[in-house]
């Protein structure tokens, strides 16, 4: 399985990839999403994992843009902010 992470804290991002690497997942980290967005092709990654609050693109408008690539992508949004909306939000 192939995950692609998406966070713009690079602590956070190296975090999350080791913990999935430890499990023998692959992963490639990015930066932002728009530079996930530039290598992203159907069927690339399984599972895509982005944090909610992102420099530029945030991760709902992310997981909207990749699913219409890949409407089987699995998507998981991580957050330290979360409020009702927000969560509302990102399962719409």
């Amino acid at each position: 399985m192939k995950i692609a992470i998406v966070d713009d804290n690079t602590d956070m991002r190296n975090g999350i990839a080791r913990a999935f690497s430890a499990d023998g997942y692959t992963t490639d980290t990015f930066a932002g999403a728009e530079d996930f967005l530039e290598k992203f092709t159907p069927g690339l990654y399984d599972v895509l994992v982005s944090d909610l609050r992102l420099n530029g693109m945030d991760g709902i408008e992310l997981i909207r843009e990749a699913r219409k690539t890949d409407p089987f992508l699995v998507c998981i949004l991580i957050t330290g902010y979360a409020t009702v909306e927000t969560t509302v939000e990102a399962i719409k």
